[in-house]
């Protein structure tokens, strides 16, 4: 048998096995946060050695643990939008492609780690648009909890499109509430640092 067929045919008998879903290469992405030993927040892998968070949950001087172990914090890039791109002396095999925001009714998914769970996958729709302190957030119809906090939003390819970052919270006999991303705001010059 020639041996360039042979090949051919292994590699397309291994290809399907090969290829990770879009929902899997988030949640690889996806990282549990421990902030000075007892604060909990979400992050995003978006680069070699790089995490997304929130701003919000890093109150300096912080200690970071990923999945309980202690990592250093080489550098700290801010976009101003609530979101804080951590340089640690890890090294990461694979990340999140950051996409912009896609439209009202596009699906979406994340996980999280709420309260004392984690790795938890919720989905749903990206909503539309609201004024929050002066500026507009993008609003998700997905339940959120404290510890979601930092999590990344993906698009239906797996993309990540936004950071959990508060909530927008309606009440009038019966209670409306929506997770929430600032824009992401990051400089390509901050970006290429970082990847």
């Amino acid at each position: 048998m020639n041996i360039r067929v042979w090949l051919l045919g292994l590699i397309l008998l291994l290809a399907p096995a090969c290829t990770v879903d879009p929902v899997t290469r988030a949640h690889e992405a996806t990282v549990h946060l421990v902030i000075n030993g007892d604060s909990s927040c979400s992050g995003t892998i978006v680069g070699p050695s790089a995490v997304l968070t929130a701003s919000h949950c890093l109150d300096w001087p912080y200690t970071v643990s990923i999945y309980g172990q202690p990592v250093r914090v080489l550098r700290a890039v801010l976009d101003g939008n609530d979101h804080t791109i951590l340089l640690v002396d890890r090294r990461f095999a694979s990340w999140a492609p950051i996409a912009e925001a896609p439209r009202p009714g596009s699906r979406v998914f994340m996980f999280g780690n709420p309260g004392k769970l984690t790795d938890q996958f919720r989905n749903g729709y990206v909503s539309g648009l609201a004024a929050v302190d002066g500026g507009l957030v993008t609003t998700y119809n997905m339940s959120i909890f404290f510890g979601d906090s930092g999590s990344g939003i993906f698009d239906a390819s797996g993309a990540l499109i936004g950071v959990v970052s508060t909530v927008y919270s309606m009440t009038n006999g019966a209670q409306l509430t929506f997770a929430c991303s600032w824009p992401l705001a990051f400089t390509p010059e901050q970006l290429r640092e970082v990847m």
